[in-house]
């Protein structure tokens, strides 16, 4: 009897080896082991590099990938329907954790999407001396002003290199608006200026809308711009009053934003629109 047992059981572990190599040449396995390997790699780099969300997504993805493949060695090796429907019932509660969590994070990932993140851009360039000191009380009145579901920040060159009033997105309040101001004040014209190297920081800072104040614009930098940023950004321009740059106009066309002069007038390809200046209000408003 015993000698029956053993070979009954050698026979399952055949059948069982047989049954797993027979799936291993199945396309849909080897494309379903190729995408756990890729989604084991992006979870290893999201540990390492990545900000909460990311690794929360990759995990995710990655718990899903491994399902996906115990599933099938489970359904090749196992072909009592009730063994098949034991195992997939004790994984669901794993899948519905993973559908739960990955839930929270598009929650999370929507609302953030819905928030208004405006970044003003000084290309503080010496061209900017005669404009730099109204633009910056101009800035600050506009921030002084916001509502507290809209963030800001400010970018702007120091020694030919960007810098930014703060690390991160802030939202406006008498300790931020401070902080502004006293940065603002060492803010001044910097001849090594490149915009496109500013305008990538605000960018990076998944800013939804850019305001960018300068007096040129190389004709390159819209391209340049399109190839690092969304869809949905939008980006204003500020012009010269004086000598107003169609180059300027242009970059705000191509990113469906406005271009407005200093005094809040707005631009388009033939004239000078005016536009009422209301005390206390800042031309960004």
């Amino acid at each position: 009897m015993l000698i029956l047992l053993i070979f009954a059981l050698m026979d399952l572990d055949t059948a069982k080896a047989a049954a797993l190599a027979k799936l291993e040449n199945l396309p849909a396995y080897k494309t379903a082991i190729s995408d756990f390997q890729a989604k084991e790699k992006i979870l290893a780099d999201a540990r390492e590099n990545g900000t909460a969300q990311e690794k929360l997504a990759a995990s995710a993805a990655f718990n899903r990938a491994r399902l996906s493949i115990e599933m099938m060695k489970a359904e090749a090796m196992n072909h009592d329907p009730d063994v098949i429907a034991a195992i997939r019932e004790g994984k669901e509660e794993e899948v519905r954790e993973i559908r739960r969590v990955e839930a929270e994070r598009k929650k999370t990932d929507d609302a953030e999407a819905k928030k208004v993140k405006i970044v003003f851009v000084i290309d503080n360039n010496a061209a900017m001396i005669n404009r730099l000191a109204t633009i910056k009380e101009q800035i600050l009145c506009a921030v002084r002003n916001m509502k507290p579901d809209v963030q800001f920040n400010v970018v702007a060159c120091n020694d030919g290199k960007p810098t930014s009033a703060f690390s991160g997105l802030q939202i406006s309040t008498d300790n931020t608006c401070g902080q502004l101001s006293r940065w603002l004040s060492d803010v001044l014209t910097d001849g090594e200026s490149d915009p496109y190297e500013v305008l990538k920081v605000a960018v990076n800072m998944k800013a939804t809308s850019i305001w960018f104040i300068s007096d040129e614009a190389d004709p390159t930098l819209a391209a340049r711009i399109q190839g690092i940023s969304s869809k949905r950004l939008k980006i204003n321009t500020v012009i010269d009053p004086v000598f107003p740059a169609e180059s300027l106009l242009d970059l705000s066309r191509i990113f469906h934003g406005i271009c407005i002069r200093d005094d809040g007038s707005i631009v388009n390809e033939k004239s000078f629109l005016p536009v009422k200046h209301i005390a206390g209000k800042s031309i960004f408003d």
